[in-house]
């Protein structure tokens, strides 16, 4: 892979598919452009661009759900990869990413408020799903509202779910 200055790995994935090897992909940094999707292939040993990214110098999360690849990074739209790349217009921006119960959940937001959004559409204190096993919607109503009225916003998101009294 020939970047120019050296590259700056911003997020790993690895992308686990039923059937399928699993797929190392990394979140790059490219010197005067923006970030990049590479695909590792360990024979010969190297990145292999996959598609540039909408921003450039941003944190990234990633989680697998669907057997596709999920991308937030808090100024854009949620991306999905498998074979393509899809970005639904109704897909929130949200900095982190987390599945749960059968549902793709988002928070937190990296724009700036009010030059890039306004207070009322920023997801800094809101957690957003979309509708149970359908990554298209994303009903207006499906959010939990964190309004602390201090400032804070969402630095993160987990699921703690203890199914076993062996725990």
């Amino acid at each position: 892979m020939a970047l120019g200055t050296a590259p700056v790995i911003k997020r790993i994935h690895v992308l686990r598919r039923v059937g399928k090897p699993e797929t190392l992909f990394g979140i790059l940094t490219r010197a005067g452009n923006t970030d990049a999707l590479y695909e590792w292939y360990g024979s010969p040993a190297s990145w292999q661009f996959v598609l540039a990214l909408p921003g450039t110098d941003l944190i990234y999360d990633t989680v697998t759900w669907q057997e596709k690849m999920h991308i937030a990074d808090g100024k854009h739209a949620i991306l999905r990869l498998d074979e393509n790349v899809d970005c639904f217009e109704n897909a929130p921006v949200v900095q982190y990413l987390v599945v749960f119960q059968d549902r793709l959940i988002g928070g937190g937001d990296a724009r700036l408020v009010p030059s890039e959004v306004p207070a009322v559409d920023s997801n800094r204190d809101r957690v957003v799903f979309c509708e149970s096993l359908e990554f298209t919607l994303w009903s207006p109503n499906n959010f939990i509202a964190a309004d602390t009225g201090t400032g804070e916003q969402i630095s993160g998101l987990g699921v703690n779910s203890i199914t076993s009294s062996d725990r």
